[in-house]
């Protein structure tokens, strides 16, 4: 058996799961337990779905809201196979408490005074802030600032 490989709308991947779980079909979507306590999917946009290869089904993936499609290489669907899928799983408790940015990563940060700023991460400050390290008026300056507030660059 194979899984196909369905892409998701931006941040819709919770939203895509229920919704196939509704209409009965067998999904996977590997999480990642962020140190924060936030979850992020371990491959943000895209879904695996089990073997669906009826016509009726393909029609119902597709209308499913959360999902763009099915993921395609010219006329090919995209497949994963059941050995990667049962090692994902299998090591999906390695993708617990995994923090967002490493030392020296380019961030970007989202809101606040400093935002539409690019920075470089330096570490963690506690549970909820990080120091960056930001150039400004040609200094660099080490801020504190919200985690939830970064993305990377």
């Amino acid at each position: 058996m194979s899984w196909f490989v369905i892409r998701t709308k931006p941040r819709e991947e919770k939203r895509a799961c229920e919704n196939l779980e509704n209409q009965a079909f067998e999904y996977y979507c590997p999480w990642l337990t962020l140190d924060n306590g936030k979850c992020e999917p371990l491959f943000p946009g895209y879904v695996f779905l089990h073997d669906a290869s009826s016509e009726k089904a393909f029609a119902s993936v597709r209308s499913t809201r959360g999902v763009l499609g099915f993921v395609r290489f010219g006329l090919q669907f995209a497949r994963a196979n059941d050995s990667l899928i049962e090692s994902l799983r299998g090591r999906e408790a390695e993708f617990q408490g995994i923090e967002r940015f490493k030392k020296n990563d380019r961030v970007f940060i989202k809101s606040g005074p400093f935002s539409g700023l690019e920075a470089v991460y330096q570490c963690k400050s506690g549970t909820e802030r990080s120091i960056i390290l930001l150039k400004l008026l040609n200094q660099t300056n080490e801020i504190a600032v919200q985690t939830d507030l970064l993305e990377h660059a």
